[in-house]
């Protein structure tokens, strides 16, 4: 079945159907040790930390096949590369995303994701 938007974004995502808009608390997703180290300052060099929290919650929160129709969107087993970037060593974290649509259509299109 399906990931609910509070299996996607935590048990405090909230839908404003008025504004169209979609709030969660960054505390309640996977991997965020220390909320409070999010400030208005320090929001930006979060970004990217927010997102993968995001990341590692979907696909820990999916079911362990991928043979649900409904599944609109599945996050696959990582994989780990050792890369320079600039001078600096790091490791990235390589997850494959796939995202569902009916096979009517060749191009994506958020609207029609299963």
């Amino acid at each position: 079945m399906a990931q609910t938007l509070v299996q996607r974004f935590g048990t405090a995502a909230i839908f404003d159907e008025t504004a169209k808009t979609v709030t969660f608390d960054i505390d309640d997703l996977a991997g965020i040790t220390d909320p409070t180290a999010i400030t208005d300052l320090t929001i930006d060099e979060w970004a990217d930390r927010i997102a993968a929290a995001l990341i590692l919650q979907w696909r820990g929160n999916q079911s362990t096949d991928n043979t649900d129709p409904t599944d609109g969107l599945i996050v696959g087993d990582p994989f780990k590369q050792f890369e320079t970037r600039g001078t600096e060593q790091q490791i990235s974290f390589n997850y494959n995303v796939a995202i569902y649509i009916p096979d009517t259509s060749s191009d994506l299109d958020p609207d029609l994701v299963v």
